[in-house]
């Protein structure tokens, strides 16, 4: 029987949206980003560690060499890979010169990340290469045999991301043209790329690290721009940099609200893949908003992850069970956000909604076993509650 949550100040408005099917909706599993940071739990862990970073990661994204013999332990494991990019001073870009862009007067061209106003640490790469491409390719099958489970590609920028060494995006030359590239080719030979990895590598799961807003400054969302849904289904996960937790969201319905970035994730589920809502959350008020925002569109395949859980410092509330959606996600004309569960309900406020008391049916609790009868939210906060044990009304 469907839970009936009643909330005196929802007032459903038009904004309901088909959720995917799904046979649990309700779960959510986390990814976990590793670095040198996090090498005291990876260095050495006892069978019992191990144990546990298995159960609670669902996958965990490492670095070659230093995981690879960490594989053993971690079937999940993830090997991390940019897509494009070549290091400043490796031998790699003194081998191959021609491999990185270039502006028209011939100067090097990098991604703009990590600059100081005079260079950045990485170059861009050329991806209309086939040499690249055919190196790129065969470096990963080596990696992947080490008992990988997939790639995580990082900078999967279909939204044009080459600047000069001030982080100014600079249009590199086409070197099949000898013009400078528009975005149009760049999106075009960035699908083609990622198509011909998945074709090269069919076995592994692939996840991409992109922006949910590519094709949009052209004007085309994403399930408009054909490059970009050839990218969708060039992976098995896109990964959401910031996922909800981004201060660029805003609330209402327009072309950066969260309602846009939930929206994207229909196309990804539509075009059968899934997401993982990738923040930066370092505090509990974060991470429940991040959860309850996951749970607003899972379709019970997709991940999350934050800047800050590990075998030591892990939340419970990650490890919520909601049962089966029992309904859409749907939004009120005030910008509060709910969706049903077998065995609880998700509520969110978005960026820039006033702050409300929103008050729920006898027989809540939170996720840490606490019975609620309200739920206090303001902007860019949710909540997430179970129906409490012992209560078997909704059943």
């Amino acid at each position: 029987m469907r839970l009936a949550v009643v909330l005196s100040l929802l007032a459903i408005g038009p904004f309901t949206v088909p959720a995917p099917a799904s046979g649990d909706a309700g779960q959510v599993r986390y990814v976990k980003m590793t670095s040198t940071a996090f090498d005291r739990f990876t260095d050495a862990p006892t069978a019992a560690q191990a144990r546990l970073m298995r159960e609670r990661f669902w996958r965990i994204v490492g670095f070659t060499p230093y995981f690879d013999a960490r594989t053993a332990w971690h079937p999940g494991a993830l090997e991390y890979r940019n897509l494009y990019a070549i290091r400043v001073g490796s031998r790699k870009a003194a081998k191959h010169p021609g491999w990185l862009l270039h502006d028209r007067s011939g100067r090097r061209l990098y991604i703009p990340w990590g600059c100081n106003g005079r260079r950045c640490p990485q170059y861009a790469a050329d991806i209309t290469s086939p040499a690249f491409r055919r190196e790129w390719i065969t470096g990963v099958r080596r990696v992947l045999a080490r008992g990988y489970r997939g790639l995580y590609i990082d900078d999967v920028n279909l939204h044009y991301a080459v600047s000069d060494a001030t982080g100014v995006h600079v249009d590199p030359v086409d070197r099949r043209t000898g013009a400078p590239m528009t975005a149009t080719a760049w999106r075009r030979q960035m699908a083609a790329f990622l198509k011909q990895i998945r074709r090269a590598l069919p076995g592994a799961e692939i996840h991409h690290n992109a922006v949910w807003f590519a094709g949009r400054e052209h004007g085309a969302s994403a399930g408009q721009d054909p490059y970009v849904r050839a990218q969708i289904r060039a992976a098995d996960t896109v990964n959401l940099e910031r996922g909800i937790v981004d201060a660029g969201l805003t609330g209402g319905t327009g072309r950066w609200s969260l309602a846009a970035l939930l929206d994207y994730v229909d196309v990804v589920h539509r075009l059968h893949r899934s997401v993982t809502m990738a923040s930066g959350a370092a505090s509990r008020a974060k991470q429940r908003y991040q959860l309850a925002g996951s749970l607003l569109v899972s379709n019970g395949g997709d991940a999350l992850s934050d800047a800050v859980s590990s075998p030591q410092r892990w939340w419970s509330g990650y490890q919520v069970r909601l049962g089966a959606a029992a309904g859409p996600r749907r939004r009120d004309r005030s910008g509060l956000w709910q969706r049903d569960f077998a065995r609880g309900v998700v509520l969110l406020d978005e960026p820039g909604a006033r702050a409300r008391t929103v008050p729920v049916r006898a027989g809540m609790c939170t996720p840490a076993g606490a019975p609620a009868r309200s739920v206090h939210l303001r902007s860019a906060t949710g909540a997430v509650l179970v129906r409490c044990r012992g209560d078997r009304r909704g059943r």
